[in-house]
């Protein structure tokens, strides 16, 4: 077991005086936060496939635990917004960045390094071209919008959840989440004292949670649609 998992994120059983399949508790959550409902507990046989994959992910640190967890039931604070942003894109990388290919964007990106490059020799004096060959870095290294990240596992939410489910669950304007999220966390990310969020947010966030949560089952190995909506309902804010 990785001792900063074992620190910070510990495993627990927990049980009653007789062990059998409805006392018997995993417990994977950080310190500090608000105790689990045991009606939020997942069902063994929902995950048995993932369970020893999940483990593995644990110990090699491959799921942001402490941004999964709200701050409060009763509130959404600004940190649950850049931590949940932090958390998913994390997932991302791990779960969809290997399959992921925006190609589109990928080949204006290398037209517009290919313009810039070929003008180096000609429009720049030496002084010039330290910082320019500083900025030309920076542009190679820029990663795709969270929007456009959200967007794609949006998209596969929707098939898993259903979109009846998604508005009775989260909200009706589920569609715009992505655009609204991008807003939050680039205001709160450059100190934008005025930005004014609304109570959807709240919503916002749990949506992108409870999509965390699909990425990580099924990087698990949680295939079955049936389980993963069984799984995410169970872990949504206020399940059924």
């Amino acid at each position: 077991m990785n001792s900063r998992v074992d620190i910070i994120n510990p495993v627990m059983i927990g049980c009653g005086d007789d062990i059998n399949n409805y006392t018997t508790m995993l417990y994977i959550k950080p310190n500090k936060v608000e105790h689990i409902n045991s009606n939020r507990c997942l069902k063994y046989d929902d995950t048995e496939s993932g369970l020893a994959k999940l483990l593995t992910m644990i110990c090699n640190n491959e799921i942001c635990f402490r941004s999964l967890f709200p701050c409060s039931s009763n509130e959404i604070t600004y940190a649950d917004i850049m931590n949940i942003c932090a958390a998913f894109e994390l997932q991302f990388d791990i779960s969809v960045k290997q399959n992921y290919k925006y190609k589109e964007q990928e080949k204006v990106k290398k037209k517009i390094i290919k313009i810039i490059e070929d003008s180096r020799e000609i429009q720049f004096s030496d002084s010039e071209k330290i910082h320019f060959d500083e900025i030309l870095v920076g542009i190679k290294n820029v990663k795709e919008i969270l929007k456009k990240r959200i967007d794609i596992v949006l998209q596969e939410f929707v098939q898993i959840y259903g979109d009846l489910n998604i508005k009775c669950d989260f909200e009706e304007d589920y569609v715009n989440m992505p655009e609204r999220i991008k807003n939050s966390r680039n205001a709160l990310d450059h100190g934008n004292v005025e930005y004014k969020f609304e109570r959807q947010m709240y919503w916002d966030a749990e949506l992108l949670r409870a999509m965390v949560y699909m990425l990580i089952l099924k990087t698990a190995g949680v295939s079955d649609k049936d389980k993963l909506f069984n799984s995410v309902k169970k872990l949504s804010k206020y399940p059924i």
